[in-house]
């Protein structure tokens, strides 16, 4: 089971670091949705007539009406059932809750219909993490307090008190940017969110900022008796994370903004078949690597053709707003819109500056990037086939050709060859992928957009290929 349950109370809820969450099937059912549980895709379902609530499994976000939505709390998986925060499911549908601090039932109202909350149990959320981890140096740490901390000989401290402190017998150690204020209800004190319970939490307030190469972080150490905290009990160690986390700036289309595509009930594609998903390859990427991603990637941009949203620039251009300095790794996904849309494929020899061909706009991205970053390391990611275009004779797109372009082979062939030109590594997603001229219509419901669930794979498969390229 993983939507939860009903009792007499109606949905049986639970407090977690003092939030309220409740089962998704429990309340939603008792307001009129109708709720399933998608098990191939992971995602709850919840349907009346003014919403569609799809709430993916182990993510920090959820769709209403395809709007993502991030609570300050993720959703939270508890003996098998999927709870959400109860504020979230409220704010979602505009639904009014109260509550009634001596029963402890909430109570929610939405179109005439009610649900009532019985929320006496507590469940305390312990740490399964090390608490010398929190000051290794890995990739990444979200804010975590830790009990039992055994402080280190080289901290400075501002109140000669280390010693006192390290001694203690509870100790809460927490991590936060440098100079940010994290409020708690109990204590606002500048730099730290702290619980006199003793409990391991993760740190709401801090929206689960994750910490990365070259951020200052802020280590607190601070009581945990319930004392009242004061500068004269608080030790701080100013640190910078130095661990090697690749900055990833993704370049490219709608494929990497992350539009997917998909068809309706009947099969058919629909008028508006695509939306963008966080779940894109790129984050996908990001995820099993490790990656700090800065995704630039603007729906219906070539390196020739201007993009159709965001600030609706071509490559080129798009380039010149963009600061590569910090960059680690530049990925460039272009190339599809270019060859559908006719633009000029050109060759070698054309102005780099003014040329306004493929093959000059591609060599003035790469320059653009260089110029800014020498030592970034650029990988290409060639164009993925089309199913839109031709049919299984032609090797669709591939062998459809267009009057200033040619085919997408010969799309697919220019890149390669300004690559090789500049010592530029590529990643073949054109011929060597897990799209075939077999599966290219399911995997391509649009014949041009990846399903959601192809944006996974795709991520898994160049993620695999990038670390190959970028030790």
């Amino acid at each position: 089971m993983i939507l939860g349950s009903l009792n007499v109370f109606g949905a049986v809820g639970l407090i977690v670091n003092n939030k309220t969450y409740v089962p998704v099937r429990g309340v939603f059912e008792e307001l009129g949705f109708n709720v399933t549980y998608d098990k191939e895709n992971a995602t709850a379902i919840i349907i009346d007539s003014n919403f569609t609530i799809k709430i993916p499994k182990d993510k920090t976000y959820f769709f209403v009406n395809s709007n993502s939505i991030n609570p300050d709390s993720p959703q939270k998986i508890i003996n098998g059932n999927m709870y959400l925060p109860l504020r979230a499911i409220a704010d979602s549908i505009g639904a009014d809750i109260s509550w009634n601090s001596e029963t402890k039932i909430a109570h929610v109202s939405y179109k005439g219909k009610d649900s009532y909350i019985s929320t006496k149990t507590t469940i305390p959320v312990k740490s399964t993490t090390s608490s010398s981890s929190i000051i290794d140096n890995t990739t990444t740490h979200p804010f975590y307090f830790f009990n039992g901390i055994e402080l280190g000989e080289n901290l400075d401290t501002r109140d000669g008190s280390e010693v006192r402190q390290k001694n203690r017998a509870r100790t809460n150690l927490v991590t936060v940017p440098y100079n940010c204020t994290i409020t708690s209800t109990e204590y606002s004190v500048r730099v730290f969110y702290y619980n006199a319970d003793g409990s391991f939490k993760k740190c709401e307030a801090s929206k689960n900022k994750d910490l990365y190469k070259g951020d200052n972080v802020r280590l607190v150490f601070i009581p945990s008796d319930g004392n009242e905290i004061t500068d004269a009990t608080t030790i701080y160690n100013d640190v910078k994370i130095t661990e090697n986390t690749c900055i990833w700036y993704a370049l490219g289309d709608s494929i990497t903004q992350g539009f997917y595509s998909y068809t309706d009930g009947d099969g058919t594609e629909t008028g508006s078949s695509i939306k963008v998903t966080s779940d894109c390859w790129a984050n996908k990427v990001a995820e099993i690597n490790n990656y700090k991603l800065i995704n630039y990637g603007v729906g219906g941009s070539g390196f020739v053709h201007n993009g159709t949203v965001l600030d609706k620039l071509n490559a080129k251009a798009h380039v010149d707003t963009i600061d590569f300095s910090n960059a680690d790794l530049v990925t460039i996904a272009f190339g599809v819109n270019d060859w559908k849309y006719n633009m000029a494929l050109g060759s070698m020899e054309d102005d780099v500056a003014t040329g306004e061909s493929l093959y000059a706009n591609m060599r003035y991205v790469i320059e653009k990037i260089l110029g800014d970053n020498p030592s970034c390391k650029i990988v290409v990611i060639t164009p993925i086939n089309c199913s839109k275009w031709g049919n299984e004779n032609t090797n669709y797109g591939l062998g459809v050709k267009f009057p200033n372009n040619g085919t997408l082979e010969d799309i697919f062939n220019a890149e390669v060859e300004v690559c090789k030109y500049y010592g530029v590594e590529y990643i073949d997603m054109t011929h060597s992928s897990f799209i075939n001229n077999k599966n290219i219509t399911e995997i391509l419901p649009d014949g041009v957009h990846p399903s959601l669930e192809a944006h996974k794979i795709m991520g898994e498969e160049i993620a695999k290929k990038i670390q190959y390229i970028v030790k």
